[in-house]
């Protein structure tokens, strides 16, 4: 039998459900801007205090908090910034056009 999630990747349908189940939830909860900071949560996981870095444009921000689960790689690899002064979100420079492509 072919399964499109396992040719694409490598995985079997029920393991690919389950994970999909699970990020999907988190992905809307660290996307809050209701949510403050935690407590030890925010050291070693990703939440919304720590995503908010992530999408921020400002000069300190840039290219800091990737963990989509775990923040602690971020902070193993050197890439994290803890939430304090208010970011900036937005885009770095003028859109050229509102067209799709």
């Amino acid at each position: 039998m072919f399964y499109l999630p396992m040719a694409v990747a490598g995985l079997p349908p029920l393991v690919f459900g389950v994970v999909a189940s699970i990020d999907l939830p988190n992905q809307f909860w660290v996307h809050t801007g209701h949510v403050g900071k935690l407590d030890w949560s925010d050291r070693w996981f990703c939440s919304p205090s720590n995503h908010r870095v992530h999408h921020a444009v400002d000069d300190e921000s840039l290219d800091r908090n990737y963990g989509g689960v775990l923040i602690a790689w971020n902070r193993v690899f050197g890439s994290f910034r803890e939430d304090g002064a208010p970011c900036v979100h937005g885009s770095r420079s003028p859109l050229n056009s509102w067209g799709l492509l």
